[in-house]
């Protein structure tokens, strides 16, 4: 009967081993933890409470930013519906740039122009008096 109660305690010295480490374990977290938890906890309202004015200026001024671009997408979109009507009416032949875009004989008349006007104006360089003429009385 002493052997097998000797035999029990033996096999008890590795469960008190391991109460022991885990009350250890359990003490050390219970010291530990919420000393450095209070710690973090001064840190983040330092930084927040320290900051208050900056963050709430930051949050201002990213409002403002939003209304801008706001107002910037409504003028953006604006300036849009306008281009798309005026290149539809380029693309039907609407008005002068549409018939110009669109009609090949217009434009190779246009260009002829130009051309005759250069030559003209090169000409009345060259010959002033066949194109002004002064009389004095």
């Amino acid at each position: 009967m002493v052997t097998i109660a000797r035999r029990s305690l033996r096999g008890m010295r590795p469960v008190a081993r391991m109460r022991a480490a885990a009350n250890n374990c359990v003490y050390v977290i219970t010291r530990t933890v919420p000393a450095r938890f209070n710690a973090a906890s001064k840190t983040a309202k330092a930084l927040t409470t320290d900051r208050e004015a900056e963050l709430q200026h930051a949050l201002e001024s990213f409002e403002r930013s939003a209304a801008g671009l706001e107002r910037l997408t409504t003028r953006l979109d604006s300036l849009r519906a306008t281009l798309q009507t005026v290149s539809s009416k380029v693309d039907r032949g609407d008005g002068s740039l549409g018939k110009l875009v669109n009609d090949p004989k217009l434009y190779e008349e246009a260009k002829q122009t130009v051309a005759e006007l250069k030559a003209l104006i090169a000409d009345i360089k060259a010959n002033p008096k066949k194109y002004v003429n002064v009389k004095v009385f």
